[in-house]
């Protein structure tokens, strides 16, 4: 049968025939060139900043520019609406798109990694939803479907599902109805006293903090507006010889803790509407996830897929007991939005609960019992050198400019340097079995990582001039997740590492993607 053209009416229900998307697509398109708009904003600043008196005097242009604005919006918004067209057939999700540059993505079943279901806040109202399919490649390669009814969504992710699990020939409709979700079994929920954990030990508190750094000098700024709005003389007092040390210590301790509890205030907000109703469950060998407030996700990830399992554990973490369970996909070494999503984080969950999770998605693995050997002290003496190495140039040079304050603050810094640095070695270590790499490492914190050796792509053992003599090395796997690497391990122990995982890829050849 010879395929429709895309300038041809729309299709009815035939998978076969080219379809237009629903006009509440307009909202999603809409909406991504706001956002696209909005992440671009900061290289118009300079030209608002240049132009801003005149802004200011001629308020009627800023006006115009916005109405033109958003009639340019507008119209490519409709433009890109009406270029949009998508079929399902004979095993593959075809795409036509473009407005100034045309583009055409055919997408096999067998290439698709990840199927996910997102529900836009927007589109609560009407049931639609867009799905995105993933696969194994670069981002330009993933497919996303916007607008689509929920029930014939769900009957397309599980069309692909069953189809590229039973690997037979793909020749039916995507209008089938394959979506049977009786045998999924919920494994962990996540409940909003566990978000509100979340929120407050992650780092986005410490990136917010980072971040508001460059503006120091307008908050201050701020303040002083504030002050003197309220009739107050912050400069009398925070003088010393006008006020007591008290009064000072106390003033900045509660500025710095109202700043905190705003940035912790906003962490938990992100935390809690990123995953808020969080549920994974399983259905025979798939991991499904669903949670967000104002955008709904759902994932389904292939268990087969799985290339690294995480148990990550900042130091609040430790301090509330908790530890952020990481499932890593191919793909997660690129740090695009696209790419981290290939990943499926369980949120602050107990150390019980986690090996419960690591256990549930690979049981042989052996970390809950593992005894874990530390790498060789020459770690530490080869880091102390060499800080103690620059510490001492930089010192001879303040002595140089008669600067004795440079002195000592190397004099200072060399011992936290070398507390550091053994505290790091600490925790280092690593252990196997016949299946998996374990890999212990952190600093204030403590990650452990499970690394199936039969999933490797490449090895790699090396050492120094002065590693040599001393019988270690550095071990560094590489997996499509991204690579681990243990720094002065036992040359005997790292080679037989290598040895027993190339020795499993030969003979089980597994298909690991």
């Amino acid at each position: 049968m010879t395929n429709p053209s895309i300038l041809e009416p729309e299709a009815t229900s035939n998978s076969v025939g080219w379809r237009r998307l629903s006009p509440i697509a307009l909202l999603y398109v809409l909406v991504n060139i706001l956002k696209f708009a909005a992440s671009n904003i900061l290289y118009l600043l300079p030209a608002l900043v240049v132009g801003w008196n005149t802004v200011i005097e001629y308020p009627h242009y800023l006006a115009l520019a916005a109405l033109l604005m958003l009639t340019l919006v507008s119209v490519y918004s409709v433009l890109t609406f009406r270029a949009y067209r998508y079929r399902v057939h004979q095993g593959h999700v075809e795409i036509r798109s473009g407005v100034l540059q045309k583009t055409a993505l055919d997408l096999p079943y067998e290439r698709i990694q990840n199927v996910r279901i997102v529900q836009p806040i927007y589109y609560r109202f009407t049931g639609h939803v867009c799905v995105e399919l993933d696969t194994a490649g670069s981002s330009d390669q993933e497919a996303k479907l916007y607008a689509l009814s929920k029930s014939y969504a769900e009957d397309l992710k599980a069309e692909i599902l069953q189809k590229v699990a039973l690997g037979a020939d793909i020749n039916v409709d995507a209008e089938s109805t394959f979506a049977d979700h009786s045998g999924e079994v919920i494994i962990n929920q996540r409940s909003l006293f566990d978000l509100v954990l979340h929120g407050i030990s992650s780092n986005r508190v410490w990136i917010m903090l980072g971040a508001l750094s460059p503006f120091t000098d307008e908050i201050i700024d701020y303040l002083e507006a504030a002050s003197s709005y309220l009739d107050l003389d912050l400069i009398a007092m925070l003088d010393p010889t006008k006020s007591s040390l008290v009064t000072v210590v106390v003033f900045f301790l509660s500025l710095a803790l109202t700043v905190f509890l705003v940035l912790v205030s906003l962490s938990i907000l992100g935390a809690i509407i990123t995953f808020y109703g969080f549920t994974l469950s399983r259905d025979d060998e798939r991991y499904i996830r669903r949670s967000g407030l104002l955008t709904k996700h759902e994932v389904t990830i292939k268990l087969s897929r799985l290339q690294q399992i995480v148990l990550k554990r900042d130091w609040l973490d430790m301090l509330l007991g908790r530890v952020n369970v990481k499932l890593l996909q191919s793909g997660s070494t690129n740090n695009s939005e696209t790419a981290q999503s290939k990943n499926l984080l369980v949120p602050s969950v107990t150390p019980k609960e986690a090996f419960e999770l690591s256990t549930d998605a690979w049981p042989e693995n052996r970390l809950s019992g593992i005894t874990y050997k530390r790498i060789g002290k020459g770690y530490m003496v080869s880091r102390l050198s060499m800080f103690s190495a620059v510490l001492s140039l930089i010192s001879l040079l303040g002595f140089t400019l008669n600067n004795s304050n440079v002195a000592i603050f190397c004099l200072i810094t060399l011992p936290l340097l070398a507390l550091a640095i053994f505290i790091r070695w600490w925790r280092w270590g690593y252990a196997h079995d016949e299946q998996y790499l374990y890999v212990r490492k952190g600093f204030l914190g403590v990650d452990q990582c499970i690394v199936p050796l039969y999933k490797l792509q490449q090895t790699r053992w090396s050492q120094t001039v002065w590693q040599k003599s001393a019988n270690v090395g550095q071990l560094k796997i590489v997996l499509a997740s991204g690579r681990q690497t243990v720094p002065f391990v036992d040359k005997t122990e790292g080679i037989k590492i290598l040895d027993d995982a190339l020795h499993r890829v030969e003979d089980l050849k597994p298909n690991w993607m």
